[in-house]
């Protein structure tokens, strides 16, 4: 499994996907605006690319001749774009800083706080447990996944944005500063996160299931 992750970072995932983070980072620094949409950008620029170029790659066909098990095939791949998710994160957690330091102020929509980033985890990890399942069908096609993948987190996205936008109380316990709604930010951060962590386990199991039944 160790040697798979290698190959990951080393061989299939170009070293570009990691710079990918810190643009969409800094899309952060943009005052008043859909913060979500900046998170997006690795559904419409990293997940393509990543998996067209494993197909380019012949990366299935080449793993396939190594003595590995079909589930840690499997495990690399979710595990690879979770890692390239938490270190989006990551590097959006930075500028998000960098906002609050340069504009003081709060947006009309979802702020850049804990709250936040608990919605984005929330976000991968259902984008997570929609792509995969679909993907690994064939472990060869990624378009409908990544389409339907798309769908599911942009929905999510839209409906917590309106949801603070129009629900007053939700909105308070999203932005306010005082010391019972960071409480439930702190909260709400921890729970996401291990939400985010089951739906990927889940996306997971069903996935390792499904490339069994493929007929290599």
């Amino acid at each position: 499994m160790k040697q798979l992750m290698i190959k990951e970072f080393k061989l299939s995932i170009h070293k570009f996907f990691w710079f990918i983070p810190i643009l969409t980072g800094a899309l952060l620094l943009i005052p008043q605006w859909v913060y979500l949409i900046a998170m997006m950008y690795f559904f419409w620029i990293t997940i393509p690319n990543v998996y067209s170029t494993y197909n380019s790659q012949n990366d299935l066909a080449f793993c396939m001749l190594m003595p590995i098990k079909k589930e840690d095939y499997v495990k690399s791949k979710i595990l690879s774009v979770i890692t390239l998710e938490l270190v989006t994160m990551l590097f959006g957690g930075v500028f998000a800083i960098l906002n609050r330091v340069l504009y003081h102020n709060t947006n009309f929509l979802l702020d850049l706080n804990l709250a936040y980033f608990g919605v984005v985890f929330l976000m991968f990890g259902l984008f997570n447990l929609a792509f995969y399942p679909i993907y690994f069908k064939t472990a060869y096609r990624f378009g409908k996944a990544t389409i339907v993948g798309n769908v599911v987190a942009i929905l999510f996205a839209l409906g917590v944005e309106l949801l603070v936008a129009f629900i007053p109380s939700l909105n308070q316990w999203m932005k306010a500063s005082t010391s019972q709604e960071l409480t439930f930010r702190v909260i709400f951060l921890l729970i996401s996160f291990l939400m985010f962590a089951g739906f990927n386990y889940i996306a997971y199991k069903i996935s390792a299931k499904r490339f069994e039944r493929i007929d290599l």
